[in-house]
């Protein structure tokens, strides 16, 4: 019985060794088919999705030389052809981007275009995401000349924004079905670029553009500088500029970035949140002390164009005819003086300017105006006071260059007319107190 009971292990453990083996060996097989049943179905869905794939992405390149039309897509500028089962015809080297609107008042998403058909040369001026149709003339044996047109077409273009930069053109063709029920739709994209070539720039100079052209910049205004006090802060850290327009020259204080717009025959300073679109803008990029930089926009903003200006050369000083005029005391705040023909009583804050060949007392405050904006234009001298040096009495002020970039301190004698001992404090009459006064009256 033990020798029976032996055999019996030995024989139960011989079979089980066995079944684990085949088990073993049939795992193996399953998942071996497992991977060729997903081989074949991935080789299946490529093969589906080449006969149904739609037209690739393209991107055109463009040199920033000169180009010419005829030369696009040839070359280095040649592109993979969109698959020819698509029916959407490839426009990628037909539609030309010539030109983007840059305007910094406008919004990036809503910023036109001026397209160009490279078969015709037509162009058109589109916004972003407006859809456009084409016409298609094809004659036999030639290429097919495109062209926009008015009415609705089955082919149709619209350019729209893809990522910061980059413009996508969606491109749509309308078939007939093949079972002869109404028609279907295709659409394909192609990423393109814009061609810059200085052939497509205006040739005309518009009104805006030959007035900043003839723009001077004075620098600094020396009669701010010197008197216009806390009122005048503002303006005497900027830098005078002088600009043509239809009325005249006119004058802008202007600092690094801001902003001008071309409105009535003039330039208008403006803020950018105010400025119309539909006006020519400039703006002033940079502002060294040797060099100005203005950038200006057309209505469109297609193409911007950037003016360098220097700062303009100061007026050589000439001897005034205050330096050789008879100056006489007539009370502790008053003098006489004779200037050519004419006699003068003058008080200190005075300001006299000199027009053409004959002095000006400038007592009104529209002559203050005028004078600040240089429609009164002359040598300016403002009487500052009446000191008293080595018991003599000097008349005290200063002089002005035409543009003001200059300033001369003058010190000229005073003859007593007779005996006066002056009683009680002088007052003294600031020219700042004019100024306040010129712009009272603005208000």
């Amino acid at each position: 019985m033990k020798r029976l009971g032996r055999g019996l292990l030995i024989l139960a453990t011989h079979h089980s060794t066995d079944i684990e083996s085949i088990l073993r060996k049939a795992r193996l097989s399953i998942w071996g088919a497992v991977a060729l049943v997903c081989v074949f179905s991935m080789w299946v869905l490529l093969l589906q999705k080449e006969k149904t794939d739609s037209p690739v992405f393209l991107s055109m390149s463009a040199p920033d030389e000169e180009l010419r039309l005829d030369e696009i897509g040839k070359g280095v500028l040649s592109l993979n052809p969109m698959r020819k089962s698509s029916l959407v015809p490839d426009l990628s080297r037909e539609i030309l981007v010539l030109a983007r609107s840059s305007r910094p008042d406008c919004d990036p998403r809503e910023r036109t275009l001026l397209l160009s058909t490279k078969s015709s040369s037509e162009q058109r001026i589109v916004t972003l995401g407006e859809q456009i149709f084409l016409s298609c003339h094809k004659k036999k044996d030639e290429e097919p000349t495109y062209t926009f047109s008015e009415k609705k077409t089955p082919l149709w273009i619209k350019p729209m924004l893809s990522g910061q930069e980059d413009i996508c053109l969606e491109i749509g063709q309308f078939s007939p079905s093949k079972q002869g029920e109404g028609f279907l739709e295709e659409v394909g994209q192609v990423l393109v670029q814009q061609v810059r070539s200085s052939a497509f720039k205006q040739k005309r100079e518009s009104a805006f553009l030959s007035s900043i052209r003839q723009a001077k910049w004075w620098g600094n205004d020396c009669l701010l500088k010197q008197y216009g006090g806390q009122e005048y802060r503002e303006m005497m850290q900027k830098q005078k500029v002088e600009i043509p327009a239809e009325s005249g020259s006119q004058f802008y204080f202007l600092s690094a970035g801001d902003y001008l717009q071309w409105q009535d025959g003039s330039w208008q300073e403006t803020a950018l949140s105010s400025s119309r679109p539909g006006c020519p803008l400039a703006f002033v990029k940079s502002l060294s002390s040797k060099n100005m930089e203005v950038e200006v926009w057309d209505e469109k903003g297609f193409y911007p164009q950037m003016f360098n200006f220097e700062l303009q050369n100061p007026s050589k000083s000439q001897k005034t005819d205050l330096s050789t005029s008879l100056v006489r005391l007539r009370s502790s705040s008053q003098v006489t003086c004779s200037l050519g023909k004419r006699r003068f009583i003058l008080k200190e804050g005075d300001w006299l300017l000199k027009v053409g060949k004959s002095w000006r007392n400038l007592k009104r405050s529209k002559d203050i105006e005028d004078c600040l904006q240089h429609k009164l234009r002359g040598e300016l001298f403002i009487f500052d006071s009446i000191d008293k040096q080595q018991g003599k009495l000097f008349l005290k002020g200063s002089i002005f260059d035409e543009m003001r970039t200059q300033i001369t301190p003058v010190l000229i004698p005073i003859s007593p007319e007779e005996h006066f001992s002056s009683k009680g404090k002088k007052t003294k009459a600031s020219p700042l107190f004019k100024m306040s006064r010129y712009k009272e009256g603005k208000k």
